[in-house]
């Protein structure tokens, strides 16, 4: 029983001792106790302040460099912004140039189309020589020259002469057509 016994005391005396043998021989006992020696607080307080002094210092200097940033970031906004005006402007102009391009284009076209049809209407002329006469151009001008001919037909009493007036008629009808047609491509 005494086996029994001496278990259980060996056990709360060991709980009780350890703590107490522990404080004795560990350096933080003065610390667990309270009982901190002055030189220690004073280490203590030395490198609380050192640190703040340095931890100060980085904030400064991270200030200073997050100043430093904001700066450039700002130079670079404004050439940005120089940049895009730039563009706008260069924009702008090739716009005016696409427009006087396309205009030239025009011009250039519409003059090669009068060119062409100069050429053309030059060689229908020269085809056909009658048209440039004014009886042929204008249905009124026309018209006085088919009553023309049919009052020579009414007065042409010679007998020597055998004139076909309704066969000129008929040709002076297909020549006006034709320089109608003409004078439609040409405009004159």
């Amino acid at each position: 029983m005494l086996k029994k016994a001496l278990f259980p005391a060996l056990l709360v005396l060991t709980i009780v001792l350890a703590p107490v043998l522990a404080m004795s021989v560990s350096p933080t006992r003065s610390l667990l106790l309270g009982l901190a020696p002055e030189e220690a607080v004073l280490t203590l307080a030395d490198q609380l302040d050192k640190n703040r002094i340095e931890t100060e210092a980085k904030v400064t200097e991270l200030q200073a460099v997050v100043e430093a940033q904001n700066q450039s970031i700002s130079g670079y906004e404004l050439k940005i912004a120089e940049q895009e005006g730039r563009l706008s402007e260069q924009e702008k102009m090739l716009n005016t140039q696409g427009a006087t391009v396309a205009s030239q284009a025009q011009t250039q076209q519409s003059l090669s189309t009068k060119v062409a049809t100069q050429a053309k209407c030059q060689q229908l002329y020269s085809e056909n020589i009658y048209c440039g006469n004014k009886t042929y151009k204008t249905k009124s001008a026309f018209d006085d020259y088919i009553d023309d001919l049919k009052d020579r037909e009414d007065e042409d009493d010679n007998d020597y002469v055998d004139v076909d007036y309704d066969e000129m008629i008929d040709k002076a009808k297909e020549k006006f057509k034709k320089c109608q047609e003409i004078v439609q491509i040409c405009g004159y």
